[in-house]
């Protein structure tokens, strides 16, 4: 089969890791292409050397409608089988309609509790409404995802979950945990991501006369307040920041255990990259596509409902260190639900379900 993946940007993030997972795993019985909005972002050399052919659209501009661009771009998505867009742009969506490719859209997040709608969102919604016949088949990263998006946009009513998926290439076989408690969150540093609520959950333990150190891995605009919190906290002795790492895995292999207190989270694939090396990662009950991921661990027993019960939760698991031990093998049986093979698989019944 061949197939086509559509996204606006080649930036560091959880679509561009899907497709680079997803990609690599379709390659090894189908052709991939990359079809990139704007071939711009960090991310660009990963998919070059996961061997997934990367086009450059030329659109560069969201509102770009450009005729000349939309034919061209007609004729060349005409050759694959398969057109799957993880993000909307006019131009791409448009040629996309006008061939004789099918069509597959998977949403990826949801605008819900992050920030507010916009009219360029309405537009967006309106548009996908209009031609949703068109649209062969429509999945979601997650139940939330689903649920979010079904109050605006009528084609995803239809859609099918599909998680996320991660990629294991060799599980970890033993647990190892630092002598001194290390509590970690990495994420791109945004108001959503609440991390100020993970830097009160430290001020917490540490009020409980609970030695730990704390580490924030990533960049964004929110960095220099969470910064000026610690020190407002006076905790900035037990909290280290660390700019953005590509390859987090000597980060969680060294830490006890992880909170994400993200808001609304559409996927938790933080919470996958943790889980995949057996740590312990703590979310809230906002989490959205985050409670999904845990819900199946001890009947959603590390799902905090508040920062309190969060200090709480965490109280007992490092002074009881036994206990994450123990959960071990739950936590790595638990990432094996979202392996990249059997991601892969669900999305060729998709795409073989279009073309009958």
């Amino acid at each position: 089969m061949n197939i086509c993946h559509f996204i606006w940007n080649a930036k560091t993030g959880g679509i561009q890791r899907f497709i680079e997972y997803l990609g690599q795993e379709q390659l090894k019985e189908n052709q991939v292409t990359l079809f990139l909005g704007c071939i711009t972002g960090d991310f660009l050399e990963n998919f070059i050397n996961s061997g997934i052919s990367v086009v450059d659209t030329g659109i560069k501009r969201g509102l770009n409608l450009n005729p000349f661009l939309l034919h061209k771009l007609v004729k060349k998505f005409n050759h694959f089988d398969i057109i799957h867009f993880h993000s909307f742009n006019y131009l791409g969506f448009f040629a996309a309609l006008i061939s004789r490719s099918r069509i597959v859209y998977t949403f990826h997040g949801t605008s819900y509790g992050r920030r507010r709608i916009e009219l360029s969102d309405r537009l967006i919604y309106l548009t996908i409404n209009l031609f949703s016949a068109r649209i062969n088949a429509v999945t979601a990263n997650s139940k939330f995802t689903l649920e979010q998006n079904s109050k605006y946009i009528k084609a995803i009513r239809r859609a099918k979950v599909i998680y996320n998926p991660i990629r294991i290439d060799e599980l970890i076989k033993k647990i190892s945990l630092p002598k001194e408690a290390t509590i970690i969150s990495f994420s791109r540093l945004v108001k959503s991501k609440r991390l100020d609520i993970f830097l009160n959950v430290i001020l917490g333990l540490l009020k409980r006369n609970i030695d730990v150190k704390a580490k924030i891995i990533g960049d964004g605009p929110e960095k220099h307040s969470l910064i000026q919190l610690t020190n407002n906290l006076k905790i900035n002795g037990n909290v280290e920041f660390i700019p953005f790492k590509r390859n987090l895995n000597p980060i969680i292999d060294n830490c006890t255990l992880a909170i994400f207190p993200s808001m609304n989270e559409p996927f938790g694939i933080v919470a996958l990259e943790c889980l995949v090396r057996g740590k312990l990662p703590v979310v809230f009950k906002h989490g959205g596509g985050l409670v999904e991921v845990m819900q199946e661990i001890q009947d959603g027993m590390f799902i905090a409902n508040s920062t309190e019960h969060a200090i709480e939760i965490i109280e007992k698991l490092i002074t009881k260190q036994d206990v994450l031990e123990s959960l071990f093998k739950s936590l790595v049986k638990r990432a094996l639900d979202f392996d990249v093979k059997s991601v892969c698989n669900s999305f060729s019944e998709v795409y073989h379900s279009t073309l009958i």
